[in-house]
């Protein structure tokens, strides 16, 4: 610590120009009195980054007063990885560009609009793994310059209300491995928030298995809703068959491409329900041998007659 101290140091006395810094260590979860002598350290270093003009910051595992960061206006990406955010004097930042959360702690269930509100020219937002945002009020990104967005780990209360026609890519994956919560009201909740945006480049749903879905009532319950989304990329671990669960997720989604990437049995199941869907354009599957993809020649259960649980790959392209 004393070498990176006195490093910091020169960096301070001499006024030399920080175009990037990472403070990324997991011993800094400052669970003992020992870890605490270093708070003031870090924070010095913090002081000193900040100060010389840091445009490209990563945090690890650090409490910290995020807008005390951006109003020096400097930092132009900020990533923060398992760090807690301190509520402190709220504050506008035009320079930031793009900022990464990734199992952030928020205190503060107002703090991650506020945020959003400050950054109104952010092009690119990760959200990752940030627990707590599926029960706060509905969040808002406001930015006009949005051009890259990602969102992992849940469906979240998030809608982007004045969409920026630069937005090239915008994805979100869905881990549903406790598939118990993937029922009637969980597809609902992603069909509403999918609608939410004008299209979603990629949208990626894993789950355990495929659950029955009580689907009778929603479409008559979202007829205002209308999601657009370009790729949906499914993973199912386990074997089984509902035709619901399947059409839920083309409901929910109305993806342009439906990959699937599952046993053969579960492909074979897949190809057999939407073959002869009405919106169904072609369906590929990829050849272990050639290595190629090649349209579906289909007969109803052919393709599981051997090796069902050898994991394969198919597509499918819609029309809608």
């Amino acid at each position: 610590m004393k070498i990176v101290d006195d490093i910091m140091g020169r960096y301070r006395d001499g006024k030399i120009p920080i175009e990037k810094f990472e403070l990324s260590d997991d011993r800094l979860f400052f669970e003992n009195s020992h870890e605490v002598l270093l708070v003031p350290m870090i924070d010095k270093w913090l002081d000193i980054v900040l100060t010389n003009g840091v445009k490209d910051l990563t945090i690890s595992s650090y409490p910290l007063f995020i807008f005390a960061i951006l109003a020096l206006k400097s930092v132009r990406k900020l990533v923060l990885e398992s760090c807690i955010l301190l509520p402190s004097v709220v504050v506008n930042c035009n320079s930031l560009r793009k900022l990464s959360l990734s199992y952030v702690r928020l205190v503060d269930e107002n703090m991650l609009q506020t945020l959003l509100n400050s950054c109104p020219l952010i092009e690119s937002f990760i959200f990752e793994y940030c627990k707590g945002l599926e029960t706060m009020n509905p969040q808002k990104i406001k930015s006009v310059s949005l051009k890259f967005l990602k969102i992992r780990f849940y469906i979240p209360q998030l809608k982007i209300v004045r969409e920026s026609r630069q937005l090239k890519y915008s994805r979100i994956v869905l881990q549903c491995l406790d598939s118990d919560n993937v029922n009637a009201a969980w597809f609902c909740k992603l069909r509403k928030f999918l609608s939410n945006s004008i299209s979603w480049s990629e949208v990626l749903i894993e789950s355990y298995r495929c659950n029955d879905i009580n689907i009778q009532n929603l479409q008559l319950d979202h007829k205002d809703s209308n999601p657009h989304v370009d790729v949906l990329n499914v993973i199912i671990w386990k074997n089984g068959e509902s035709p619901t669960f399947v059409d839920a997720l083309v409901w929910s989604c109305q993806p342009r491409r439906l990959n699937v990437h599952s046993t053969r049995e579960k492909i074979t199941f897949f190809i057999d329900h939407l073959m002869y869907m009405k919106n169904l354009i072609k369906a590929y599957k990829f050849d272990r041998k050639k290595e190629s993809w090649h349209p579906v020649e289909h007969k109803s259960g052919e393709l599981a007659t051997t090796n069902s649980e050898m994991w394969d790959w198919c597509y499918f392209l819609l029309d809608w």
